[in-house]
């Protein structure tokens, strides 16, 4: 709304008062001095503006000086360095960041108030998974987008700052919807997770497939926008089964429990939730139901993934300009998954 000309004619109607400030003779006082010439006194805030002077004079020499000083190198360095200002959940902080690439971080709020996102994944060694991998953290997506990141695999992976922590061989055999019963090896990574302690510092945790694109920006906006308290058991279903292709609205492309969700799981899950046989069950069916035996909270956000089944037609790339969902899934190889990046934008 523009309302300039509204504000204009009422701001002529105020009266504002003058500031007090001594009255300005336009005549300057004559003195006699000791010879008997005539002599016109200087006014007293002159001086002041002498002061100035003087001030801006001696910080010029100081300045000349540390241009010509070797000493003052790392002072003009850090002149130099770029000033970020971040903001989260917990307030701001300042990150600096100079020509060497190192990276010194202020933070301005409560250095104890937990971050947001502690992201993990469970990748096949040797598979498309890794070459995913590979890319992701050369990219800094998908799970190395969050805050923190965990990676696990069946066998050792690494790959630049990247070392995996095995849980050993899947073993898992085919379902009949396409997919995997995988409970088992999802429960050795679960054990994992909760070992971590880095869980409980931070206010989500997210488990992401590979071949889940997901959009940070978009993730972050939509559990802010919930307004959930992390500190109590929640988790989010994901998926609208009941208009789309699916028995589950709780798929497991992305998993997003909160740190009391985790908490209780780690304390008491061994005693709730009853292990089904091996080869009858998915995770996320599996995980879905635990969370309800446990008590924690289920959150609908039906936005937060864009899927396509096991037996439907594959996502194109091009939908995942669709701003209105935060996660989209799968893309299977690298090709295809850059050009998902690249239709998301900005994320």
């Amino acid at each position: 709304m523009d309302g300039s000309g509204e504000m204009e004619d009422e701001s002529k109607q105020l009266l504002v008062p003058e500031p007090l400030v001594a009255p300005r003779s336009s005549s300057r006082s004559v003195e006699v001095n000791s010879a008997g010439e005539a002599t016109t006194a200087v006014p007293t805030r002159c001086s002041a503006w002498n002061w100035v002077l003087v001030l801006v004079a001696v910080l010029a020499l100081c300045a000349t000086a540390l241009a010509f000083d070797p000493r003052a190198a790392g002072l003009r360095s850090q002149a130099k360095s770029k000033l970020d200002v971040v903001l989260g959940r917990s307030g701001f902080s300042l990150v600096e960041r100079n020509s060497s690439k190192q990276f010194l971080e202020v933070k301005a709020a409560n250095p104890n108030q937990p971050k947001e996102l502690f992201c993990w994944a469970l990748i096949q060694a040797g598979s498309g998974e890794e070459a995913l991998m590979i890319m992701h953290r050369k990219q800094s997506v998908n799970i190395f987008g969050c805050d923190a990141w965990l990676l696990l695999s069946d066998f050792p992976v690494s790959f630049q700052d990247v070392k995996s922590v095995p849980v050993g061989a899947f073993n898992s055999k085919r379902s009949p919807w396409n997919s995997w019963y995988n409970v088992p090896v999802f429960l050795r990574a679960w054990a994992q997770v909760v070992q971590d302690p880095r869980f409980q510092q931070f206010d989500w945790t997210v488990k992401l497939d590979m071949d889940t694109f997901v959009c940070h920006k978009r993730l972050r906006a939509h559990l802010r926008a919930s307004q959930v308290n992390p500190s109590e058991p929640h988790f989010w279903l994901n998926y609208d089964a009941a208009k789309n292709p699916g028995p589950l609205d709780f798929l497991g492309p992305i998993e997003i429990f909160s740190r009391g969700a985790v908490q209780r799981f780690k304390e008491r899950h061994l005693q709730v939730c009853p292990r089904p046989h091996p080869q009858s069950q998915g995770e996320d069916g599996f995980m879905k139901d635990c969370m309800l035996r446990l008590g924690a909270i289920p959150r609908k956000d039906y936005q937060l993934l864009l899927n396509a089944c096991d037996w439907c037609q594959p996502l194109q790339p091009g939908q995942c300009s669709n701003g209105w969902f935060v996660a989209f899934h799968p893309f299977k190889d690298v090709e295809h998954y850059q050009q998902c990046m690249g239709a998301a934008g900005s994320c």
